[in-house]
């Protein structure tokens, strides 16, 4: 299991949406579900949250910082990491190209075009690229965790949201992909899986981060572009 930090938000009696304090946080390594600090099994999947990890092999560092602590399971067969930035001690995303779709050098050069693209991104409601690794056989992308919980997670567990969240939050994924899309850059996998919700920054509503952004293509150019095989 991976631990780790988030804001949540719980539905008051009067139908708002509250910001509950920072909790630690245990994420399940067999769905990525986020649980809390005392469960005993994934809230989402009932996976036991104190079982050992399937491997016993040692933790892989890529770019002598960024260590690799758990995969996250994707639909579409991606490779998305939890990882630890062993410098600063946060939680972080790993993106990591497979090693079949390394082996192309076409697909291997649009993975570092696109991932130079999203490192310059910066804007308040998208993942900050952190770094992107190109030691070893798979470029890896680095993105910060996001601060609070899935939209998806957040939906599960409220039966509807307040007409001021839900208009508020709207507004924030507009803001972000208009940012995005001005900067020649398309998601391709928006979902309220990918869209993170924290704690208010000085608005008084919750704060909205789309994270990743590992089916964006970039739409500047040619022809648009879509990185396979991640």
């Amino acid at each position: 299991m991976v631990a780790g930090c988030c804001f949540g938000l719980i539905s008051a009696t009067d139908g708002s949406v509250v910001v509950r304090s920072e909790v630690v946080t245990v994420i399940c390594q067999s769905c990525g579900a986020r649980n809390p600090e005392d469960a005993v099994a994934c809230r989402r999947c009932s996976t036991p949250l104190n079982a050992p990890a399937a491997s016993t092999s040692a933790p892989i560092t890529i770019g002598g910082r960024w260590r690799i602590e758990g995969a996250i399971p994707d639909a579409y067969g991606r490779h998305l990491f939890m990882g630890r930035d062993l410098t600063a001690g946060k939680t972080v995303l790993i993106k990591q190209l497979s090693l079949l779709a390394a082996r192309d050098r076409a697909t291997r050069s649009r993975f570092l075009k696109e991932a130079s693209i999203l490192r310059s991104l910066d804007h308040d409601h998208v993942v900050r690229v952190i770094d992107v690794v190109e030691d070893g056989d798979t470029p890896a992308l680095v993105m910060a965790y996001p601060s609070g919980e899935p939209l998806s997670e957040l939906l599960s567990t409220l039966e509807r949201l307040p007409m001021s969240v839900t208009i508020s939050l709207a507004l924030q994924i507009l803001d972000g992909l208009e940012y995005v899309h001005a900067k020649g850059v398309t998601h391709r996998n928006l979902r309220a899986s990918t869209i993170f919700v924290g704690p208010s920054r000085g608005t008084g509503l919750p704060h909205l981060t789309i994270a990743d952004f590992a089916l964006a293509g970039t739409t500047t150019g040619d022809e648009a572009m879509q990185t396979t095989g991640t």
